[in-house]
């Protein structure tokens, strides 16, 4: 609504600060709304980084989103990315929707540090090589049971998007101007894997 120019209703985003739970996190669904969180609530990192965007958007919420932001800062992996739950091996969605919330609010995702890692250090080991075989280019959602890298679309949108510290709204980019091909070898840039993942993606649709 806020980004096609309709304000939000107040009692909607009343509601919407209302789910946060104590720690700050936010739950994808709860039964009992009026309700507040217990220890058996199932919050994760995609609800609370979509919540931050939303929040932030529409202003006058910093104390939410504070504690939102401190809550996912205080459970990211050791190797700079987050997983769907805490705790949970981190993932490119879950990692590029947290970097959304970080750059809407003003944080450089690169000087949130989990063990000298920062979340694009993660975000760029889901990207699939340019010497694989198949989807060179894209990201994966996670690797499989073998270690190996397999393209996910959802994946690679969310990668594409995170990459460039973009959030859940983004303006459109401009046209490359046809496929450049896989660039940065096995180790690009996350502006290279960006451009990469979206020659992915525009292949994908092309068909």
């Amino acid at each position: 609504q806020d980004t096609a120019g309709v304000i939000p209703s107040t009692k909607a985003v009343n509601w919407l600060t209302g789910q946060q739970c104590d720690n700050g996190a936010f739950a994808p669904y709860r039964a009992d709304t009026g309700k507040p969180c217990d220890a058996k609530t199932m919050v994760d990192t995609n609800s609370t980084a979509a919540a931050v965007q939303a929040l932030w958007a529409v202003g006058g919420h910093g104390d939410v989103v504070e504690d939102a932001l401190g809550w996912l800062k205080s459970v990211q992996n050791k190797d700079g990315g987050w997983g769907y739950t805490p705790g949970g091996p981190s993932d490119a969605n879950s990692t590029s929707v947290v970097i959304g919330a970080l750059t809407a609010t003003g944080t450089e995702p690169e000087a949130v540090t989990k063990d000298g890692k920062s979340p694009y250090d993660a975000l760029l080991t889901f990207a699939l090589p340019c010497s694989q075989s198949e989807g060179a280019g894209a990201f994966a959602f996670q690797p499989d049971k073998d270690g190996k890298l397999l393209a996910n679309d959802d994946a690679t949108a969310a990668g594409v998007l995170g990459a460039l510290g973009k959030g859940l709204v983004a303006e459109p980019g401009k046209a490359a101007g046809g496929d450049a091909g896989c660039a940065g070898a096995d180790k690009p840039t996350r502006e290279q894997a960006a451009a990469n993942g979206a020659a992915h993606l525009a292949r994908a649709v092309a068909k």
